[in-house]
């Protein structure tokens, strides 16, 4: 679903916005006479709250169901130039918060300038050992992209972001999926860690066939038994050794 109404926001206020983004967005000059009457009409209404002297001051609904009312009055076009302004103006004014950018782009229908921030907002919630939300943050830049090559990378993170956070049944297919976006080797490599997610998650069926698959795929076979496995590695080390000696 392109406008991913699912997005993830750690709470209400990752929707307020400055003063100085709204005056932009708006198309008005902060501290004008047009823009002091318009926010003191609405603070005399009790529609909003905040506000302050400088243009970092935030200002905000008294409640979100008034937000709710404000965007559900607009038709799909105006509601999507809205956030097209938004989304601009914070690109203009610095702001440092990936999700917020991608937010306000999925909102204003426009998917392929938010596929970058939603991937980098997604990196920013790994390294600061977010994993659920980081999890969430990869769904959702995966929804967005369609190359195979980035669509691996995004499912090795996401698999990285499920194991850190004990699902491991949930990063072992991530990793299998990476795998088929993958070259031989680097395929090869994410089925391991695949099937090493499994056999931790408790999932040993699964993890078994995945190592047999990988094997076969190798003219081996998985020794049946633990006795068959020394012997069979034991026999390998003969066999070399008496090809070292005919040399």
């Amino acid at each position: 679903h392109r406008d991913l109404h699912s997005f993830p926001t750690r709470r209400s206020s990752d929707l307020s916005l400055s003063q100085g983004v709204l005056a932009q967005a708006a198309g008005m000059a902060f501290g004008s006479p047009e823009w002091k009457a318009g926010t003191a009409v609405l603070a005399q209404e009790q529609l909003i709250t905040g506000g302050g002297p400088g243009t970092d001051d935030v200002i905000q609904p008294v409640h979100d169901r008034f937000r709710d009312v404000i965007i559900g009055a607009l038709d799909g076009p105006a509601r999507k130039e809205v956030h097209r302004r938004i989304a601009l103006a914070l690109e203009e004014t610095g702001e440092t918060r990936k999700d917020r950018l991608a937010r306000q782009w999925l909102s204003a229908g426009e998917p392929e300038r938010a596929r970058p921030y939603v991937h980098a907002a997604a990196e920013e919630a790994r390294e600061k050992l977010a994993f659920e939300r980081a999890t969430q943050l990869y769904e959702n830049a995966l929804e967005l992209e369609s190359d195979l090559g980035a669509r691996a990378g995004l499912l090795c993170e996401m698999g990285s972001s499920l194991a850190a956070s004990g699902h491991s049944s949930r990063a072992a297919t991530a990793y299998l999926q990476a795998s088929r976006c993958s070259d031989s080797q680097h395929g090869l490599d994410l089925r391991r860690m695949a099937a090493d997610q499994f056999l931790r998650g408790g999932s040993i069926d699964q993890g078994m066939a995945v190592i047999r698959q990988v094997l076969g795929e190798h003219g081996l076979r998985l020794a049946r038994t633990p006795g068959l496995a020394s012997l069979a590695v034991a026999l390998r080390q003969i066999g070399r050794a008496s090809c070292r000696e005919r040399v």
